[in-house]
C-alpha cells in the first residue's frame, strides 16, 4: 500500500491536503485501518464478498491511494481470513481447557440428513456435516464420548 499511496494522483480527483495525509505514516496507517475493517464488516459479517470490498473502495474515491482490484483485495481476505482461522483455534483449545466434560445431545429434525451440509464454506474449504461435528468436537473440547 505504501507504493500504491506515493504514487501521482491528479489533482482534480483527490485535494492535496488528503493526497499529502495519506502519503503521511498516520495517513498509511489509517488507510490500512480502513481496508481491513471493511474486509472483516463485508465479507464474513455482512456475507459480502470480496468485489463488494472492491466496489467500496472505488466508489469511495479510495482506490486512488489503495489497489482496488479484486487481485489485492482477494489476497488480503486470504491472509485475514487465515488469521481469524487461527486465532479462533486458539481461543477454542484455550476456552475448552476450563470447560468440565458433560453430556451432549443433538436433536435431529424432519429435514435432517446424514448428508446434508451444517455449514458449507466453498466447496473446497471446510464442510461440516451434522452427523460428523459432535464426533469431532468432542476430543478438542474434551468431551467424553
Amino acid at each position: 500500500m505504501r507504493d500504491w499511496s506515493q504514487a501521482e494522483v491528479a489533482s482534480a480527483e483527490v485535494p492535496a491536503a488528503l493526497a499529502a495525509f495519506s502519503a503521511s505514516v498516520a495517513g498509511v496507517q489509517w488507510l490500512h485501518r480502513l481496508v481491513l475493517a471493511m474486509q472483516l464488516v463485508i465479507t464474513p459479517r455482512a456475507g459480502g464478498g470480496v468485489r463488494l470490498v472492491c466496489a467500496c473502495l472505488e466508489l469511495s474515491g479510495l482506490s486512488a491511494f489503495v489497489g482496488a482490484s479484486y487481485g489485492s483485495q482477494q489476497g488480503l481476505n486470504a491472509a485475514l481470513e487465515q488469521a481469524v482461522m487461527a486465532v479462533a483455534a486458539e481461543q477454542r483449545a484455550a476456552l475448552a481447557e476450563d470447560m468440565a466434560p458433560r453430556a451432549m445431545t443433538v436433536c435431529e429434525d424432519e429435514s435432517f440428513h446424514p448428508v446434508s451440509a451444517w455449514w458449507r464454506w466453498n466447496r473446497s474449504r471446510v464442510s461440516l456435516c451434522w452427523s460428523s461435528t459432535p464426533r469431532t468436537a468432542r476430543p478438542r473440547l474434551g468431551r467424553r464420548p
